[in-house]
């Protein structure tokens, strides 16, 4: 039955083209970012046999069980891993380097976990079998070392053209060698080599870059499904690059301006050559290329969708044209929104935890004929909260202050500066992060609250999570809109509290419910607030 799946998941990724697949006579090429200049990779056909070198991710982040049916982030990147090793072509060769695999515990230093990096496998003819049971035996509990790793898997390949997959969780915990300069080293050093990425449940521009500077692949996945047809992607990266993933297509992600697409594609049309359309509650100028329509607002792109005016062919995980939504659901999850426009049926799942969504079209019988990837509110009119912040509001922000979305307080638990008026009575709380002696008006955005025991669940009743959990629903429903939900203590005033919790790499994003409760939150408890921040063993920070 293994054997079917992964047989069935390597069909879907290596056998079919994605939107925008290479056009007849090109070689390949193909953006390997959002905003680097273009890579070229070599083609399909003359890549498929080359060497790979798989990079697992062992870090103690890993042990978190929460990449959905209730495993751990490691199995499901054990599996993965296993499965590319069992897609790879017999003979082709193969090694494994795993990190954070041995230097475990509190009391490990940042000179023994850096160095925390194993040959697994050495280089040889790939043995599947064997890879596997090596796969399994390894761990979660170390730190991050990602580029001293990519230095070991590069040296697997001696020189000579290959490429590289990180499997891998985690923003890199080891400064001295940041990942991204890691891999343009070794790109310099072996042109023929590609690095590919994918992040599972959280999305690192340090890791991002690697992909970018090497000509690789990268993409996020939320759970151990979409990691399982997302590595088995990377086998060829060419064809990976130019699929619809969350990523978006060719290098060019959602949220990109005109002029830098068409600085990296020089045959990009003009934006004064699309045409005008009504999308989604706004007027949108559409170009069609490369078999997918691109969707601009003003210079900035909004969506991608394949379908319209591309040809039918599927998503990174398989979803496509013709099929029938309940395909959808079983490699999306559930929908999160379901709506009519016109004849249609639209349904919108998550496409990232950072506030992009697939947006699907179906008929009168339930078959998809339109799929889009968008920055689209997953409930209408809402402002999304996601890992990154609350709408256009960031964590990390230092203007906060400057743009008026906080003003000076006398009040000392907000010294010296609080939300706006307007901004609160929409049942919003800004919190800056001020250094030891340091209170400056351009501090860091470091918590975003909504709800809470200040504010009416009514005055939060226009913001969502990017699951489309608002202020007042059930945790029942809170944990079927997110099924990654786990319940855990953090530290408060009058005592611990247990509360719901979600997270991406370092950050979290907490559900709690009415503090009047001592035990546990229940099914039928509503959320009364919801918080995202930097992981932190307290509940609130500040006063």
């Amino acid at each position: 039955m293994r054997n079917q799946l992964i047989g069935g998941l390597l069909a879907m990724a290596l056998l079919v083209g994605g939107c925008g697949s290479p056009q007849a006579g090109e070689s390949g090429a193909a953006s390997a970012g959002n905003s680097g200049a273009p890579v070229t990779t070599e083609s399909s056909g003359a890549r498929t046999s080359l060497p790979v070198v798989a990079v697992l991710d062992a870090s103690g982040s890993m042990a978190h069980d929460d990449a959905g049916e209730g495993i751990t982030r490691m199995a499901a990147a054990q599996q993965s891993v296993a499965g590319l090793f069992e897609a790879v072509p017999a003979g082709t060769p193969a090694a494994l380097v795993g990190y954070g695999t041995k230097m475990h515990g509190d009391d490990v230093n940042a000179e023994q976990g850096c160095a925390d990096v194993e040959v697994v496998q050495a280089m040889a003819p790939v043995d599947a079998t064997a890879l596997k049971t090596k796969v399994d035996a390894l761990v979660a509990g170390g730190w991050t070392p990602i580029g001293p790793a990519l230095r070991e898997a590069a040296a697997q390949l001696g020189g000579q053209p290959g490429r590289i997959v990180l499997v891998s969780d985690g923003k890199n915990t080891c400064e001295s060698a940041p990942p991204c300069e890691v891999a343009k080293e070794l790109k310099a050093a072996n042109p023929g080599l590609s690095i590919s990425v994918v992040s599972l449940r959280t999305d690192e521009e340090g890791v991002r870059c690697v992909a970018r500077a090497t000509g690789g692949y990268y993409t996020t996945a939320d759970n151990g499904k979409q990691l399982a047809s997302r590595t088995l992607a990377a086998l060829d990266e060419t064809k990976a690059l130019a699929e619809l993933s969350p990523s978006g297509a060719h290098g060019i992600g959602v949220g990109d301006t005109y002029e830098t697409i068409s600085g990296n594609h020089s045959d990009f049309p003009a934006l004064s050559s699309g045409s005008s359309r009504q999308w989604n509650g706004q007027t949108v100028t559409v170009i069609v290329w490369r078999d997918c329509e691109w969707l601009f607002k003003d210079s900035e792109l909004v969506a991608i969708s394949s379908g319209e005016g591309g040809k039918h062919t599927p998503t990174v995980d398989g979803v496509a044209v013709g099929d029938p939504v309940s395909k959808a659901d079983e490699l999306l999850g559930s929908p999160i929104a379901e709506e009519n426009e016109g004849a249609d049926s639209i349904r919108v799942y998550p496409a990232t935890q950072t506030g992009l969504y697939w947006r699907l079209g179906a008929d009168a019988e339930s078959r998809i004929h339109v799929v889009f990837l968008c920055r689209c509110a997953p409930v209408s009119g809402a402002m999304v909260m996601s890992f990154e912040g609350l709408g256009p509001y960031k964590i990390g922000d230092t203007n906060m202050v400057e743009r008026g979305a906080m003003i000076p307080s006398t009040d000392p638990c907000e010294a010296p500066f609080k939300t706006a008026p307007e901004l609160a009575a929409q049942g919003v709380h800004f919190q800056l992060k001020y250094g030891p002696g340091e209170i400056r008006a351009d501090s860091p955005l470091d918590e975003i609250h909504v709800g809470g025991q200040l504010v009416s669940w009514e005055a939060a009743s226009n913001l969502a999570t990017y699951g489309g959990v608002k202020i007042g629903m059930t945790f029942d429903e809170l944990r079927r809109r997110h099924p990654d939900l786990r319940i855990e203590t953090k530290n408060g005033n009058g005592g611990p509290f247990e509360v719901g919790v979600i997270r991406s790499g370092e950050r979290e994003m907490i559900f709690t419910r009415d503090w009047v409760q001592d035990d546990g939150p229940s099914d039928s408890d509503p959320v009364v607030e919801i918080i995202v921040r930097d992981w932190s063993a307290d509940l609130y920070g500040g006063c």
